[in-house]
């Protein structure tokens, strides 16, 4: 039997399998809970209840911690509230700026910096531009020039173009000793701070505080 042969089998065996396994799972739903201890089916019946709850932060908070693991609270608190935080979407953004209203994303970033100083949601601000824009992409790259050349004198504009020429510059570097590392790799990690310190004194000018 060649090898085709033997392949073909092998995956008809799994597919069989993978049928009768969906079968009898389908036919029996009361099977799975019949076999889980009482501690189980209590943490079970917690999660099933946490499923109901609309809003997000108390729908986690509401899980049951899982029996073999003892989180601090704290941390179960902070962990849900940061996973349910909404920011402005990357279509959104683009949308104003193809519309030529850069005011929407610095309305939309305005309250995060006032959200940042919320019980709750401290940081908001800074972890904003962490996911969006500390990364080394064309994608940023271009969109945070299209945002400070609407909007010349934003300083969030101008923070979030600074954030990505840092982040391109660490991307540039690598992670090799600096013996190890081509001399024109350093010449071009360290044109990225310099363009970067006229964009970070003109958002100090835009906005002093």
């Amino acid at each position: 039997m060649n090898r085709t042969r033997v392949l073909l089998l092998l995956l008809a065996v799994v597919a069989i399998a993978g049928a009768a396994f969906f079968y009898l799972r389908g036919s029996s739903p009361v099977a799975p809970l019949a076999m889980m201890s009482d501690e189980n089916l209590r943490e079970f019946e917690k999660m099933r209840a946490a499923e109901k709850i609309g809003d997000p932060v108390e729908r986690c908070l509401a899980y049951p911690d899982l029996a073999e693991f003892h989180w601090d609270r704290k941390v179960v608190e902070a962990f849900c509230r940061l996973g349910a935080r909404k920011m402005i979407s990357w279509k959104e953004m683009s949308t104003a700026l193809d519309e030529h209203h850069p005011e929407v994303l610095d309305e939309a970033f305005k309250s995060y910096l006032e959200k940042t100083y919320h019980k709750g949601d401290h940081g908001f601000l800074i972890w904003t531009y962490w996911w969006m824009f500390e990364n080394a992409s064309e994608q940023q790259r271009d969109f945070t020039q299209r945002w400070v050349e609407a909007d010349p004198q934003s300083a969030f504009a101008l923070t979030a173009r600074g954030i990505h020429y840092v982040a391109a510059a660490g991307a540039a570097r690598g992670d090799k000793f600096i013996r190890d590392t081509p001399k024109e790799i350093s010449c071009g990690c360290t044109s990225l701070p310099r363009r970067r310190r006229p964009t970070c004194r003109k958002r100090c000018v835009a906005s002093p505080g």
